[in-house]
């Protein structure tokens, strides 16, 4: 469905809102999902909690409230009670619930249908309306809104056995079938993968081992997996593959020697972890976060296709250009000109050096000391608004694996406060993407002797704020910038601000002491920050 490349598959996809899963983490045939998803053609949107996979390969994020601060009715769920959970606190922040989020989605697109105007309480009452044409209904009899609001948890209408118990299944109306039984049809039919001991592999050898993709101990599904006490817990697993003695013996294996388990669909780069807790011939890997394993691989990746490139193995090919395809192949000219340009790149080819080019704008380098990657960035205020530094963080992450606590950044020299004056409207634009945007911009006033001993000359007949006569407003790139890679995650003490402006710093002589485009009414060189990974 991402792709949508292929005749008969409906109309072309070309927006995806994303809430209450984590598609990039728990996705079957992830090869696929995850290529369809950087579809530079796809706008996507995701309502979310934390910072996920998912969230990564976001155009828009919006946040979503925890069921701390909403409404919401349960049924039952491993237990035999309907139960109703109160709003403890009020949505933090800009925070929006599934139905306050698509009730003003559906406003702004023009739907007039009533169900995008239901409250919660409206919607609760909903789901426990008894329809009579739906016996499993009949189980929520007498369970009503006001009901759960006095009482908490509510006892579902279940059936009970001749021995007065209610346990599943021990009665022929749990069925819910006219013959009383369990019917199944047609009858399931089970056809072992290919790859699989039951398969054609069998008879073959070509996969001697059984691979159990399972969900870890600690987390729910992907949930959890980014708790700090809930990683501790399961950091004896994370990024492993449990196998028997007898298999790893077989293959000169030793417990925590790096392996990859592959067939024709995928593969897995993961740590040994040798012992009996799975029997010969079965191998267990954990469903965990891609981001937060080493290799990037969480545990999803082989598929029910034929094997392709995972993303991350193609980006480790070459360079990148934020928001272009891989670049492969020569990285110059015959005359030694740069073939790949842009305002964002990134590399892990040792030997390959990034430049940024400035005369004022900022020039942001970061590096992963510990994945040996780096990356590259141009802001101006376009860039900076449009969240460059913060987005590239977020692509470091996705192709290389990078955490942040493994990223130092550098903010170069360019123009500062003292100097940047820029027009209302920017500051509006600023306004309406950053939260911390008043902390950004300055009314800076200039300093005039003569207005300040004569300041009758200077009135003006216009009333009071209506004057042409004002302060100016001067932006902060290097504090917008920083905030950015504080907000991608890294540490403030891993980030060097060297807070020279290029307008106004100058050597002993009183000459400039760097290019600048304004301070030299732009007539000025360049200067080039330069970043790359030692061979």
């Amino acid at each position: 469905m991402l792709r949508n490349d292929k005749a008969g598959e409906g109309p072309p996809v070309k927006a995806l809102l994303v809430y209450n899963s984590n598609p990039a983490a728990v996705a079957p045939n992830q090869n696929s999902v995850l290529r369809g998803m950087m579809r530079d053609d796809l706008f996507t949107v995701v309502h979310e909690q934390f910072f996920t996979d998912t969230t990564d390969y976001a155009d828009v994020l919006l946040p979503a409230p925890t069921f701390l601060e909403v409404k919401d009715v349960q049924g039952a769920y491993g237990h035999l009670f309907a139960q109703v959970s109160q709003q403890a606190i009020a949505p933090l922040g800009e925070a929006r619930s599934n139905v306050r989020m698509f009730g003003a989605l559906a406003e702004r697109m023009g739907f007039t249908e009533s169900c995008f105007r239901a409250t919660e309480d409206e919607l609760i009452d909903q789901a426990l309306a008894v329809d009579q044409a739906d016996s499993k209904s009949a189980w929520f009899a007498g369970i009503t809104r006001e009901r759960l609001e006095r009482e908490g948890q509510v006892a579902l209408q279940l059936p009970a056995n001749a021995a007065g118990e209610v346990l599943p299944f021990s009665d022929a109306s749990w069925f819910r079938t006219a013959s009383g039984r369990g019917e199944l049809t047609p009858v399931p039919v089970f056809t072992a993968p290919a790859e699989s001991r039951g398969g054609t592999a069998a008879s073959t050898g070509e996969y001697p081992l059984e691979m159990l993709a399972r969900k870890s101990d600690n987390y729910m599904n992907s949930t959890f997996a980014n708790i700090p006490r809930h990683r501790r817990m399961e950091q004896g697993h994370a990024g492993g593959l449990e196998m028997h003695p007898a298999d790893a013996r077989a293959r000169a294996i030793a417990d925590g020697d790096a392996v990859e388990v592959f067939n024709a669909r995928g593969s897995l780069r993961l740590r040994a972890l040798v012992g009996d807790a799975v029997p010969q011939g079965v191998v267990s890997a954990r469903l965990d976060w891609n981001k937060l394993v080493d290799g990037n691989d969480g545990g999803d990746i082989p598929t029910s296709q034929k094997r392709d490139a995972h993303p991350s193995e193609q980006a480790r090919r070459g360079p990148r250009d934020v928001g272009h395809p891989v670049l492969e192949g020569r990285l110059e000219t015959a005359d030694g000109r740069a073939v790949l340009r842009g305002d964002g790149m990134m590399t892990n080819v040792p030997g390959v050096m990034l430049g940024v080019q400035v005369a004022d704008c900022v020039p942001v380098l970061v590096a992963d000391v510990r994945r040996r990657a780096v990356a590259a960035f141009h802001a101006g205020w376009r860039g900076t608004l449009k969240r460059i530094v913060e987005r590239g963080i977020g692509t470091l992450r996705l192709r290389y694996g990078s955490r942040p606590e493994d990223l130092v950044a550098v903010v170069g020299p360019a123009i500062g406060a003292c100097c940047y004056a820029v027009g209302e409207a920017v500051r509006h634009e600023f306004e309406s993407q950053f939260a911390y945007a008043e902390e950004l911009f300055s009314e800076v006033y200039d300093s005039d002797p003569v207005r300040e001993k004569y300041p009758l000359l200077f009135l003006t007949a216009r009333a009071p704020g209506h004057s042409n006569i004002g302060p100016q407003i001067h932006l902060d790139l290097w504090e917008a910038n920083r905030r950015q890679l504080l907000d991608a995650g890294l540490k403030a003490k891993r980030i060097a601000v060297m807070g020279e402006c290029t307008a106004c710093a100058r050597v002993k002589g009183g000459g400039l002491k760097y290019f600048s485009h304004r301070g030299e009414s732009g007539f000025a060189g360049r200067m080039m920050g330069v970043v790359g990974v030692v061979g």
